[in-house]
């Protein structure tokens, strides 16, 4: 890998979109964490935010909420990353 920017100017990035409410995006934060720490300033993470729900005006329903909670709690279950 080169430190010289990329064809076109750009200099090389990681760009890492996320959803604050995908469980498996927040459940992933720790592998990122890791790649920004090994890769340091030769590969700099950069974060876009996503949405699952972004520009939906109507609140989510409990039903709907109930189910978002399980589905964190199975991402809690399997990667470990801790949704307190």
């Amino acid at each position: 890998m080169t430190d010289a920017p990329a064809e076109g100017g750009a200099e090389k990035h990681l760009l890492y979109v996320a959803d604050p409410m995908c469980s498996w995006c927040y459940g992933f934060a720790p592998v990122i964490a890791d790649i920004a720490d090994h890769f340091g300033d030769r590969l700099p993470v950069q974060l876009m935010m996503g949405g699952l729900r972004a520009g939906n005006p109507k609140p989510m329903t409990p039903a709907g909420k109930s189910t978002i909670a399980g589905h964190w709690q199975k991402v809690e279950q399997a990667s470990g990353q801790p949704f307190a």
